[in-house]
């Protein structure tokens, strides 16, 4: 045992999976029909990283033979083991420090929207007219050599518009990935379609990356899957060489430190991007009336602190609520999560689109934030394509740069993350502030638009670097000559992996970097200095000519070796200037034990 407290145990345990088995622990207890230790159930530990990625989940792995687990199930990239525990020695495990978290593996997913008709409103015709809303048609890269993998219940490799598009088409259940031959259903189709789509039966039904490589990835079975299923799926992917992963499968809601969510943001750390559904709000209920306020259903497989999360829109480019169809009143999830960050990210349409499917006719209309996450998951197949060198990171701010913020023009001019925040605590919100704060839960940072990401992909408009505790700042500057929008976004890894577990309170940390903006006089104009958002921006209408100094400042760090890799995204090409090192301002940084843990390092190639 380590000397985690009863408490942190407790902290170690995701939510709900503590009370489930106590639950089946006392009514087995009380059953005369079966022995406690012959009941065993599927379990996903998260270890703590050491110098060998290896040695904790070897460590783990004795430790479960000795406690008589089966089906143990080393991750071979990620941090994770997996098995079949003996239920009275689960909440046990929880002692041990090196085990991180303790998940329910066991936790079923559910498809995320599916309607082989078309819902009665607006509705898109093709997928033309669908990507001319976020301006995919006409581009010059289709993602060649880029690999996506779609997380679904299978795709028809069949559809002529689909035919030969599929390189690798895997099953993920019973603890393994393997290839294997499976069936296809609607709901992955779409997907595939919507990314992919050769447009040979119809020219106006192109996917938006038609040559990116497609990993059609089962998972579990076109009926039933799991978490277990679906974080194996991501260990596969990353050994295989998957650069984009599309999820449109749910667990529960978000409450902000689940097993799923820490497991998906260190795949983000590893490289890999991470583009998921955000959810259908809380389902279609006919008890509920279509004026009814939308309440924040943030899904686990959506709150991730690098997850790209998309929202859903209408043919008109308005946000899916419960009024845009008079025959449901489901909706596009929004934010924002549990712990108070931004969701979602960005939206796409998602509701009434005209996509590909399994019906005689090859393509029906079908809504959900599902058919909305694959218009991302192809655009950053683009940008991929466009420059091979981009890390995840890169890539998810290079989208949010590009998308067209505010759609209903009623955020004030002047916007930043702590003014988010502000408006998010504030109980006493004017009418027309909930108006702003409901459109930041909503569309998040806009509407995606490809052009522009692609646009700035050119001429310095984003930068990858480090901070350590010894630099006050890390300094860039840029210089204005017309007046125009502009917006500055500062985005950071998150290495919950790397935390120890016996501190006062959760092992969940996250580092905090500030952002401030500076004249030519010096003078600070604005500053983004947010405890709660993994993203520091700060948006103005314009600035008078002359040249500006970005400084991003590192107010917590909390990476064992005290370096935090970000990136700095203008919409105004930037230059980077020097650190300023100053020993009486460094940055605080958490009391990691330092001969016990040793930080992953994150391969950054092709720094700007």
């Amino acid at each position: 045992y380590g000397n985690s407290t009863g408490d942190q145990v407790i902290e170690k345990v995701d939510s709900g999976f503590y009370e489930k088995i106590q639950e089946k622990i006392n009514s087995n207890l009380f059953s005369s029909q079966t022995l406690l230790s012959n009941n065993y159930y599927d379990v996903i530990f998260l270890v703590q990283k050491s110098s060998n990625n290896q040695d904790n989940k070897d460590k783990l792995e004795n430790l479960l033979q000795e406690k008589g687990a089966t089906q143990i199930h080393k991750a071979k990239m990620l941090s994770f083991v997996t098995a079949s525990v003996p239920l009275d020695i689960i909440l046990d495990l929880a002692q041990y420090d090196y085990i991180n978290k303790i998940g329910d593996g066991q936790q079923t997913l559910g498809l995320l929207g599916h309607t082989d008709k078309r819902n009665h409103g607006v509705y898109f015709t093709n997928l033309y007219e669908t990507k001319e809303m976020i301006n995919a048609n006409d581009v010059d890269h289709y993602g060649t050599g880029v690999n996506i993998a779609i997380f679904d219940n299978g795709a028809s490799g069949t559809h002529p518009d689909l035919h030969h598009l599929i390189t690798h088409e895997v099953v993920c259940d019973d603890n393994e990935c393997r290839n294997n031959n499976h069936s296809s259903q609607d709901h992955g189709t779409s997907q595939v379609g919507i990314i992919a789509g050769s447009g040979l039966s119809n020219s106006q039904m192109k996917g938006i990356s038609p040559n990116v490589g497609l990993f059609d990835l089962l998972i579990g079975t076109a009926e039933e899957s799991n978490v277990l299923d679906l974080i194996n799926a991501l260990d596969y992917s990353l050994l295989h060489g998957v650069n984009v992963v599309n999820i449109s499968l749910f667990s529960d809601i978000c409450d902000g430190s689940s097993i799923i969510s820490i497991i998906i943001d260190e795949a983000i750390d590893e490289g890999m991007l991470v583009v998921t559904a955000i959810g259908n709000g809380n389902g279609y209920d006919q008890t509920i009336s279509d004026d009814s306020p939308r309440i924040p259903y943030v899904l686990n497989t959506a709150c991730g602190t690098n997850t790209i999360s998309v929202g859903a829109l209408d043919a008109e480019g308005k946000i899916w609520d419960r009024t845009t169809f008079s025959d449901r009143n489901d909706y596009s999830s929004i934010g924002p999560t549990y712990d108070g960050r931004i969701k979602p990210e960005i939206t796409t349409p998602g509701a009434n689109v005209y996509v590909h499917d399994l019906s005689d006719d090859l393509y029906s209309w079908h809504t959900g934030t599902s058919h909305a996450a694959p218009f991302v998951s192809g655009a950053a197949g683009i940008l991929l394509d466009a420059k091979k060198q981009l890390s995840a990171l890169e890539i998810k701010s290079l989208l949010l740069l590009g998308a067209k913020w505010d759609p209903q023009n009623i955020i004030p001019e002047i916007f930043t993350a702590k003014k988010y925040d502000e408006l998010q605590l504030d109980s006493s919100r004017t009418v027309s502030e909930d108006k702003i704060y409901d459109a930041i839960n909503s569309y998040g940072f806009g509407i995606l638009n490809v052009q522009h990401s692609l646009q700035y992909l050119e001429n310095s408009h984003i930068i990858r670097d480090s901070i350590q505790p010894h630099h006050y700042s890390k300094d860039y500057t840029f210089t204005v000559t017309e007046q125009k929008q502009i917006k500055i976004i500062l985005s950071w890894l998150k290495h919950p992996i790397n935390s120890i577990s016996n501190i006062d309170e959760s092992f969940d940390y996250i580092s905090d970097l500030n952002l401030e903006l500076y004249n030519y006089d010096s003078n600070l104009i604005q500053s983004s200095v947010s405890t709660i958002q993994n993203n520091e921006f700060i948006i103005l209408p314009s600035l008078p000519d002359g040249e500006y100094t970005i400084k991003v400042i590192p107010g917590l760090l909390s990476t064992l070796d005290n370096v935090e890799y970000f990136t700095i995204a203008s919409t105004e090409p930037i230059t980077p200037v020097h650190s300023n090192i100053s020993p009486d301002a460094i940055a605080p940084t958490l009391d990691f034990r330092v001969d016990d843990f040793l930080s992953y390092p994150i391969p950054l190639s092709g720094i700007d």
